[in-house]
């Protein structure tokens, strides 16, 4: 039955446009979907360098050094009350995460040369994760950070 329907030309010229139809649809839905994804996580990046840029503003620098130099050893800060210079950056960043609705805590990290090891400093969550250190970083962190 089916070699009696495609010896028809018709049929067959049919089955090929329906064919090229299902193909382009298949082909625009592929590409509204990975667009849709790109567009998406563009916006998220745009929003969290909005959100650090804000936050770098925020924060004192200077103060945010000697925080990381006067307390040398890994959790030197148990807790966030503990030192009025890190409870005063502690809560800006908690307040940044709170307000963006953001699902994971907001950090500043340090780059130490001698050690080529990022460490964190202050975070936005309650139990501070001082100096301890960010295995995960890439090359281009490192890059970004100098600059």
């Amino acid at each position: 039955m089916f070699r009696t329907i495609l010896r028809n030309a018709s049929t067959r010229v049919i089955l090929m446009i329906f064919a090229f139809i299902l193909a382009i649809t298949f082909y625009f839905l592929i590409t509204g979907y990975y667009t849709q994804i790109n567009l998406y996580e563009e916006g998220e990046l745009a929003k969290l360098s909005g959100i650090s840029k804000t936050l770098s503003n925020q924060i004192d620098g200077d103060g945010h050094q000697i925080l990381y130099s006067q307390n040398p050893e890994k959790d030197a800060i148990k807790s966030t009350e503990e030192n009025s210079v890190y409870e005063h950056m502690h809560n800006i960043l908690k307040k940044a995460y709170e307000t963006n609705g953001l699902k994971t805590a907001v950090y500043t990290m340090v780059y130490d040369e001698k050690t080529d090891v990022f460490h964190f400093v202050v975070t936005s969550d309650e139990k501070p994760y001082f100096r301890h250190n960010w295995e995960k970083f890439k090359p281009e962190h490192t890059k970004q950070y100098l600059t």
